[in-house]
C-alpha cells in the first residue's frame, strides 16, 4: 500500500510508475474507471475488431457442419488466448425463421487449422500499429463439426423487406475464450430463407 499523501488533483504517470491515491476536496478517496471499459486493452494493442465480408454484401450463417459463415481461429503457438468481447449483427436481406443463432466451438487444439477467406482486422487503437494473432475468416472450413456452446440471439420470423431491423449485440465480455488451436464460429438453428447478415466481432488477445 502506498504511504504517499493523497492527492486532490489528477496525476500524469508513465507506464509502470506508481502514484498516490486520489482524494476529493471533501476528503473522500476517489475510485473510478476514468476511461472507457476497453480503452486500456486498445491502448496496449490487445483489442481487435473484424467486420466480416465486403461492404454492401452479407454473410450466410450456416447450419451445423464444417462450413461456417464466419469463424475466428487462434493459431497453434500464438502465445495468446482470444477472449471474445462483442458480437454485433444486422440483417441485410432474406427472411428468417423461428430459431436461434448459436456460438459454436472447435476445441480439439491438435486438429487441422481452420481455413477460409481472411477477414480484415482493425486494431482498437487506430494507428497504433498492433497486429492480431487471431485469424478471422468468412466462408470458413472447420476441421470438424463444432460443439454448440451458448445461444447468441433468438430469431423471430420476420420478412426483412417489410421493416427495418436495428443491429443486435451479444456482449460476450470474455465468457468465451479460445486457447491456441481452438476456433469460434456461428451456427444457425431454424430453416431460414436465404438471409444475409452483416457481422462484426471484437476480441481481446491475452498473453498466456
Amino acid at each position: 500500500m502506498s504511504t504517499a499523501a493523497p492527492l486532490v488533483n489528477q496525476q500524469t504517470l508513465s507506464a509502470g510508475t506508481g502514484g498516490a491515491e486520489r482524494q476529493s476536496p471533501s476528503g473522500e478517496m476517489l475510485v473510478g474507471t476514468v476511461h472507457g471499459k476497453y480503452y486500456e486493452q486498445a491502448r496496449v494493442g490487445r483489442l481487435f475488431h473484424c467486420d466480416f465480408g465486403v461492404a454492401a454484401t452479407g454473410i450466410v450463417i450456416n447450419a451445423m457442419g464444417t462450413s461456417a459463415g464466419v469463424a475466428l481461429f487462434n493459431p497453434a503457438g500464438s502465445g495468446v488466448n482470444l477472449s471474445l468481447i462483442s458480437l454485433r449483427m444486422s440483417i441485410v436481406s432474406g427472411t428468417i425463421a423461428l430459431g436461434s443463432i448459436v456460438h459454436a466451438l472447435n476445441t480439439n487444439v491438435t486438429a487441422a487449422a481452420t481455413t477460409g477467406t481472411a477477414g480484415t482486422v482493425v486494431a482498437g487503437l487506430a494507428g497504433g500499429g498492433a497486429a492480431a494473432q487471431g485469424k478471422p475468416f468468412y466462408t470458413a472450413t472447420l476441421p470438424a463439426n463444432p460443439t454448440q456452446a451458448r445461444i447468441a440471439f433468438y430469431k423471430n420470423a420476420t420478412a426483412t423487406t417489410s421493416q427495418t431491423i436495428a443491429p443486435i449485440e451479444d456482449l460476450v465480455d470474455g465468457a468465451i475464450a479460445l486457447a491456441p488451436g481452438a476456433t469460434w464460429s456461428l451456427v444457425a438453428i431454424g430453416t431460414d430463407t436465404s438471409p444475409l447478415w452483416k457481422i462484426s466481432l471484437t476480441w481481446e488477445e491475452i498473453p498466456q
